[in-house]
């Protein structure tokens, strides 16, 4: 998949913001067979702007089947190990505080400096500058732009997301906080009554008749 569509009239949000999730929804659609973006989006656009719209899609989209995210995250795994740079690996804490502090400059319309991503980065990690210190922070946004999901600003020493970066920042966001937490909080609830707390009685029943048969058996 691939939303630079939306890069080169970045300016223009609301054309731009269009063109990116009309190409996520038949990526969708080719790849997946899935037309839940396609009946979504447009609706979304209208209602929220391009500020909200894509957030918004991608959460709902999670909601409805987190399977399509998953395959987003695979997708930039893959594209890492092609540019020889380490894993952004999904629900690692360094990783997700990366894309939560990228989605908070998105906005700005002058992009970013490395002690600013620093600072914040920190913060959401509960970190002090010099446990993040700046050595890190430039492996990081070198990870970032190998991944084309970053892009320094001409002639300057800022940074911005790529129209890319962006679905992919709100990808990881979106599923750790609405799929990945819910599920494990479901799972760890001993009186949740979900289909998940169910699946994970039913495997420690299980593992707790294989100990038991392989105790007799000795």
């Amino acid at each position: 998949m691939n939303v630079e569509i939306g890069q080169a009239i970045r300016e223009d949000v609301e054309p731009a913001m269009r063109a990116i999730l009309g190409a996520l929804a038949s990526w969708a659609r080719a790849t997946l067979n899935d037309d839940f973006l396609d009946e979504a989006w447009p609706a979304l656009l209208a209602k929220l702007g391009p500020a909200g719209a894509l957030g918004e899609a991608l959460g709902r989209w999670s909601e409805a089947d987190p399977a399509p995210m998953v395959l987003l995250v695979d997708e930039i795994r893959r594209a890492g190990r092609r540019h020889r740079a380490s894993a952004l690996r999904f629900g690692d804490p360094r990783v997700q505080a990366l894309f939560a502090a990228l989605l908070r400059f998105d906005l700005l319309p002058h992009g970013f400096r490395n002690r600013e991503l620093r600072e914040a980065v920190a913060s959401l990690c509960g970190l002090s500058l010099d446990d993040y210190s700046a050595g890190r922070t430039t492996y990081d946004l070198r990870r970032l732009r190998l991944r084309g999901l970053i892009e320094r600003i001409p002639r300057t020493r800022r940074y911005r997301l790529t129209a890319e970066g962006v679905c992919i920042a709100l990808a990881y966001h979106r599923t750790a906080a609405r799929v990945l937490r819910p599920a494990l909080s479901a799972a760890l609830d001993g009186d949740s009554p979900t289909r998940l707390n169910r699946a994970v009685a039913d495997y420690d029943r299980e593992i707790q008749r294989l100990h038991e048969g392989q105790a007799l058996a000795a």
